[in-house]
């Protein structure tokens, strides 16, 4: 699935470029490319993790502050 869906490489050149990660990768630094990608690998399944992730996702969104460090 990982390879079909063209999560870390693309299907017939085999480049990062044009996979779902390169375009998601927005990271400032490598921990953070890092991180994304064991994302993608291990994506949450219970919905009680889903939404809390939600839910800290929203707290950096609107308190400009805590994004700042």
């Amino acid at each position: 699935t990982i390879v079909n869906l063209e999560l870390f490489s693309t299907l017939q050149e085999r480049k990062t470029d044009g996979s779902l990660f390169s375009v998601l990768d927005h990271t400032k630094t490598a921990l953070g490319g890092r991180l994304l990608q064991l994302f993608l690998h291990h994506p949450l399944r219970k919905k009680e993790m889903i939404e809390l992730r939600q839910s800290a996702v929203k707290e950096l969104y609107l308190n400009r502050e805590l994004r700042e460090y």
